[in-house]
């Protein structure tokens, strides 16, 4: 598998919210989550766990959209 900084390709956005973000890093099969200043490359595996469980505190908390003011941010570009 070649390393992060051996590929030339631009990584592609997958899901871009006022939240987080999600880059797919061709050339090295690895996702950005991207979290304001925070930045995880992490394989798919580590998503889908972050994910799910995300989703088991929503669900376990029952918040729903009307909880969260949703806020515009500038776009990031990663280098």
């Amino acid at each position: 598998m070649p390393s992060h900084k051996d590929h030339q390709e631009k990584p592609k956005p997958l899901a871009v919210s006022p939240y987080c973000e999600l880059w797919k890093c061709e050339g090295c099969e690895m996702v950005h989550f991207i979290m304001g200043d925070i930045s995880l490359r992490l394989n798919w595996t580590h998503i889908v766990g972050i994910a799910n469980t995300l989703n088991l505190a929503v669900y376990e908390r029952d918040v729903t959209a009307s909880h969260s003011e949703t806020k515009s941010f500038a776009k990031r570009t990663i280098n």
